[in-house]
């Protein structure tokens, strides 16, 4: 019996809300007719916006600087720069006022938020935002706020140019000695192997096109210099004494071999004298202060004769430098040097194509959603109609059923009852 109750008092509650079909109407219609009225006072075009979320899978770029080292400055996206350039590239992007859409603060972009992925992998996540009336439409829009969040990526391959790693291989030609070449022989190499570490790092040992992985790639260069060793060649040009004959270098080493001469007789001359000042207080009347004295002279002389021995050996290894200058093997060892060279010049050519291809195929714009998203600066015109018709509607029925509430309480089987017993 409570269940029937229940149901019935639900019907009628219904039946008395919607039951004045024309209070219900104009009800209806003169608090939509309002709703509207505040609707067009609040809705404002100009501050709906296009909005898009976004974060990138470049080298680099989560640690603010692209691959060659050089600032990335996520703000320069908008740039005006950058937002012609953008315009540039497709034909449907020429009804956009660049000069305007920058001029009155159209469009920007900021840094949202960080995401940890891995310990050497975090997402920095940006938001580019963009009136919508600078927009012909939503798809217009989406287009070109994802040519600006795709550039970095169509710089970073940019910078992937031939000549970006060779400043150790170029500085080369212009050493005037075997010793600084081979130390950029060394620089290059390492640098070489950094890159393909970091490489690695970032994107994974991935396979290749030609089916090499990073790792193996790396493994066969470094073998390689394993079996013609850097470390080899140096040792060989200091026990050899070969010299480079190139601009000041052979007048440098005459000059050097001038000083160390000299040095070494001044330091000849002051262990006479030390000598000298340790017979004469040992001839004296023995005390703690005079073999006080002879110790420090003693390890002064000490110290002297091993800076001797010292630049005798630097004055050896220069004469047997001077002496090689027209050697044949002098100039044999050079032109090992310079196959050293082309050898990491190839490897660095190698390198540069790895890392293109790499950062050509897995670097990637991500953006939230997969899409621009419209975000409205007020209640847009249809929404606001649509709204202001369910809120009309609802608050008649409120009304309806304040003037007819004493309905509510009118038993409907009684009603019938009665309408039967007055038919019969």
């Amino acid at each position: 019996m409570t269940g029937n109750e229940q149901e019935i008092s639900i019907i009628q509650l219904f039946r008395v809300a919607f039951g004045n079909k024309i209070r219900l109407i104009g009800v209806t219609l003169a608090i939509a007719a309002l709703m509207m009225v505040y609707v067009f006072c609040v809705h404002d075009p100009g501050k709906a916006e296009y909005k898009s979320d976004f974060n990138y899978f470049v080298q680099g770029l989560d640690e603010g600087h692209y691959i060659d080292g050089s600032a990335f400055n996520f703000e320069q996206l908008v740039s005006l720069s950058a937002l012609e350039s953008a315009k540039a590239i497709e034909k449907e992007f020429a009804s956009i006022d660049i000069a305007a859409l920058y001029d009155e603060n159209g469009i920007y972009v900021e840094h949202v938020r960080d995401e940890k992925i891995t310990n050497n992998v975090s997402y920095v996540c940006y938001r580019i935002v963009a009136k919508k009336r600078f927009f012909k439409d939503e798809e217009q829009a989406k287009k070109f706020i994802a040519t600006l969040a795709e550039a970095p990526i169509a710089k970073t391959l940019q910078l992937s140019d031939p000549n970006k790693y060779k400043y150790f291989l170029s500085a080369i030609d212009d050493c005037e000695s075997f010793e600084l070449q081979l130390s950029y022989l060394a620089e290059q190499l390492a640098l070489l192997d950094a890159r393909y570490e970091q490489l690695t790092d970032y994107y994974g040992d991935i396979t290749l096109l030609d089916g090499s992985t990073l790792a193996g790639v790396k493994h066969r260069m470094d073998v390689f210099f394993v079996n013609n060793s850097l470390d080899y060649l140096r040792y060989e040009q200091e026990e050899k004494g070969y010299v480079l004959n190139r601009g000041q270098n052979v007048n440098n080493l005459k000059l050097t071999m001038l000083d160390l001469e000299k040095q070494k007789k001044y330091n000849e001359m002051e262990l006479e004298r030390l000598e000298t000042s340790i017979s004469a207080l040992m001839g004296a009347v023995s005390s703690g202060i005079q073999s006080a004295e002879i110790d420090s002279y003693n390890s002064r002389i000490t110290e002297l004769i091993a800076t001797n021995v010292a630049i005798t050996k630097k004055i050896d290894d220069i004469e047997l430098q001077l002496q090689n200058v027209d050697n044949k093997n002098n100039t044999v060892f050079g032109e090992k040097i310079l196959g050293m060279k082309k050898e990491l010049e190839r490897y660095t050519d190698q390198y540069q194509a790895i890392e293109y291809e790499v950062v050509r195929d897995n670097s990637k714009v991500f953006f939230s959603q997969a899409s621009v998203i419209e975000e409205q600066g007020g209640f847009g015109l249809i929404k606001g109609a649509v709204l202001a018709i369910v809120l009309g509607g609802f608050l008649a029925a409120c009304v309806n059923v304040v003037k007819g509430w004493r309905s509510l309480f009118i038993d409907p089987f009684a009603v019938e009852e009665t309408k039967k017993e007055k038919t019969e």
